[in-house]
Parts: structure tokens; C-alpha cells; sequence
């Protein structure tokens, strides 16, 4: 409640009773920090006693006189904002206000509540940068392969594919592409793999691996690469992020943190 609504609309001089009691109701909802009222009309019915119909018409009156504006909504409520800088004649009227001759909500959105759509990008109309690959190359695959999987099945469908984040798209692909790989490795291997040989590992992912020893060598001098090497091995089978390679229980750092 609002004194301030209450006591303006207390001075509007109408000649309509009614009409002036449904404005001391939308000024009794009045909000003054967001400088608007958003009371139902079964709202305003219950404040005035008076009938649907005779809430509807009032309401209009006072738009009109320009002593109301309206917004309408999505739901059973409509925003109104009361107009201080009016007059207090009953002949007062205003052009600034747009008067509504149909129902007060016929659930229209509000513009300022709309909210554009995150714009998608074709898959077709993009290219990955060189982090993605790099994502790729991590996971052991070639990343102009993958590309190429990838623009053969967006053909396939039309070149329909568009995502808010290609680049997330991208690194889904790649990881269940990492996963299939490292399955059929298993498949023709038994599951087996020597200590130190990781195989079934494709060889870019051998070279990975390779590539890491030297860091973690640096950062644990006194331990045993065999246990590092056996560690990567099953991290890059089972293409396991950081949260799934801690839970390994190697207590190695992942090695994006060596």
C-alpha cells in the first residue's frame, strides 16, 4: 500500500463513484518501487463488491481520463501505472495513453519481458578453432577426421544442425567418438594391457601420454612412472574428466595441473 497512490487518487475529481473506487483500489496495490500495481480484476472486484463487467468498464473510464495506463500480461494480471502528473478535472483526458476497447487482459506479452532466444549457429557454418582440435588431439583422435564425420552427417541430415555452442557440440562428438575407439580397442585386445605398453590406445593417444611422462617425472621425481603410465592409460581409455580421474585413487594431479 502506498499513502501516496491513495491520497492522488483521493483528489482525482470524478463523477463516476465507482469508477473512482476501482482507482483507490489499483492505488491501494501500488507499488512504489516498481512504480506500478498489478492487482487481478478478481482482486478488484473483491475491493469493490461491483461486477465484472462494472470493474472492466470503470477501468477503461479511467484510461481514458488518463488517470491509469495498462500493460497487459501473459497471466491473469495486468501492470498499471497510475498518472500523477494528470489533472484532477473529471474532463481530464490524455493522448499519451493508448485505450484498449477489449477485454483489460487478453494475456498479451509485454515487450519488456520478452527475451531473445540465444541465436544458434549451423554446424555447417562453422569451423573448429584450435583449442577444439586441440580437444581432439587429447582424446586421441584426428581432429580434421572428426571434422569430416561431422560434416558428412549434417549433409546426411540436410544441414538442419544448428547449436547455441558448436564449440560444446564439437567436444560431445569427439568423446563419444574417444569412447567408441577405446571399446573396440578393448574388444580386440581382451582388455588387456601390458604395464608401461598402454595397449588398445590409439597411437596419437600413445604419443600423448608419451609426451606427458617428462611432466610428471618433474613434478614426482622419487615415484615410479610405470603407476603414472598405467594411470594415464586407464584415463584415456575411459576418456574420464578431472572429477573421474581423482576418483582412481592414483592421488596423482590431473594433467592439465602438473
Amino acid at each position: 500500500m502506498s499513502i501516496k497512490a491513495v491520497s492522488w487518487a483521493f483528489d482525482q475529481k470524478l463523477s463516476d463513484p465507482l469508477a473512482k473506487l476501482v482507482l483507490l483500489a489499483v492505488a491501494d496495490h501500488y507499488n512504489e518501487s516498481s512504480g506500478d500495481a498489478w492487482p487481478s480484476i478478481e482482486r478488484l472486484m473483491e475491493y469493490t463488491e461491483a461486477s465484472r463487467s462494472t470493474v472492466i468498464r470503470k477501468l477503461k473510464i479511467l484510461e481514458t481520463t488518463g488517470r491509469i495506463s495498462r500493460t497487459k500480461r501473459y497471466n491473469n494480471t495486468d501492470i498499471y501505472r497510475l498518472n500523477f502528473g494528470g489533472c484532477h478535472s473529471e474532463t481530464c483526458h490524455t493522448d499519451i495513453f493508448e485505450v484498449s476497447h477489449r477485454h483489460t487482459n487478453r494475456k498479451e506479452p509485454l515487450t519488456y519481458k520478452d527475451k531473445a532466444k540465444p541465436k544458434k549457429q549451423k554446424v555447417v557454418d562453422w569451423k573448429p578453432d584450435d583449442a577444439d582440435k586441440a580437444y581432439a588431439t587429447e582424446l586421441g583422435l584426428n581432429a580434421d577426421d572428426v571434422l569430416e564425420s561431422i560434416r558428412l552427417w549434417d549433409e546426411q541430415n540436410g544441414h538442419k544442425a544448428a547449436y547455441a555452442s558448436c564449440s560444446a557440440f564439437w567436444k560431445n562428438w569427439c568423446r563419444k567418438d574417444a569412447k567408441r575407439l577405446t571399446g573396440a580397442s578393448k574388444r580386440d585386445t581382451g582388455g588387456n594391457s601390458a604395464k608401461g605398453k598402454p595397449k588398445g590406445l590409439t597411437e596419437r593417444q600413445k604419443s600423448f601420454i608419451d609426451n606427458l611422462i617428462p611432466k610428471y617425472r618433474s613434478a614426482y621425481p622419487h615415484d615410479d612412472m610405470g603407476l603414472v603410465r598405467d594411470a594415464l592409460t586407464e584415463m584415456m581409455s575411459n576418456g574420464l574428466d578431472i572429477e573421474g580421474w581423482y576418483k582412481l585413487g592414483y592421488g596423482y594431479k590431473h594433467y592439465t595441473e602438473v
